[in-house]
């Protein structure tokens, strides 16, 4: 079987079509180029934050989705809305087949707003729960059975918001991170395991793994939790592949370089692939720079070697 790949709709559809690939839809299910794209769309990213308006007693902007709140009101408008936009993308995509989700806040401030770097916030652990987490999950991944759909929970990014970026890392104590659920591949298998529903599984986000791994100080030490996130590949069903930094720390922010233009090396690239031509849908280069780029791009990944 030979990899198939999505990209999103910046591509433009052109481009899409002429190279014979397919897209992933984002939030925003009204962005126009999907009329154009409609039957190349086989996946689709829910929505991370709250309509405007719509987060209970807050007028505040880009707030999260809260699916493990221990608000209900909160966690059941989150759940809902999440619903609601698999089934309006089950509807419009014919050939749709995974929806990909995030998890949810863990240690954010509340009403849960990502900050600027320079704000002072404080992380508010106890509005979340994990037991929430796996409920709200196995609510959506009924809904996306009933649609025959898979759902796939995507590791978020290991935000260095609030961190200065001249402290040693053994210095910084791990409740001082912003951070969602899932950052961490523990945890990201975990909640595999806990929903335990054969159309769930996790999506492979590089680009939001290698955050994490920087925290740990050694290079080697980063290579061997990158190396983690693919040690029980069954769980893996989508992969958002992209290349990073995991040497120097521009690697602390979500680069989402195209494969083969960062550092994470040939053996992790061949360890994706090897288990993305096991998958029966594209799985999604969430980046584009350009034309050429893309080429080269495919390029490398052809050429890549599994099993080693």
């Amino acid at each position: 079987m030979s990899l198939q790949f999505a990209l999103r709709t910046e591509a433009g559809a052109d481009l899409i079509r002429e190279c014979g690939l397919f897209v992933e839809a984002g939030p925003n299910l009204d962005n126009p180029i999907l009329n154009d794209l409609h039957d190349r769309v086989t996946s689709a990213h829910a929505p991370a934050d709250f309509r405007p308006g719509t987060f209970p007693g807050s007028s505040l902007k880009n707030i999260r989705l809260h699916i493990a709140c221990t608000e209900k009101e909160i966690r059941d408008r989150s759940v809902q809305q999440i619903i609601a936009y698999v089934r309006n993308a089950h509807n419009r995509f014919s050939n749709l087949r995974v929806i990909v989700m995030h998890a949810a806040p863990k240690r954010f401030p509340f009403p849960p707003v990502r900050p600027c770097t320079e704000d002072v916030f404080t992380l508010r652990p106890d509005t979340a729960q994990w037991e929430h987490l796996v409920s709200s999950v196995c609510q959506v991944t009924k809904a996306c059975a009933e649609l025959g759909l898979l759902l796939a929970v995507e590791n978020n990014w290991a935000y260095w918001d609030g961190i200065d970026p001249e402290r040693p890392v053994s210095d910084i104590r791990e409740d001082e991170f912003l951070e969602y659920f899932c950052s961490s591949p523990e945890e990201w298998y975990c909640l595999c395991r806990d929903v335990s529903e054969s159309n769930m599984g996790c999506c492979l986000d590089t680009s939001h793994a290698v955050p994490y791994c920087h925290r740990f100080e050694k290079e080697a030490e980063r290579r061997r939790e990158i190396a983690h996130f693919l040690s029980e590949p069954q769980h893996i069903i989508h992969f958002h592949w992209n290349d990073s930094d995991i040497i120097t720390p521009r690697g602390r922010d979500d680069l989402h370089l195209p494969v083969g233009e960062g550092n994470l090396g040939v053996e992790i690239h061949s360890l994706i692939k090897e288990r993305a031509l096991e998958l029966d849908h594209p799985v999604t280069l969430e980046h584009f720079r350009d034309r050429d780029t893309l080429k080269k791009e495919i390029r490398y990944i052809t050429d890549l070697c599994t099993g080693i």
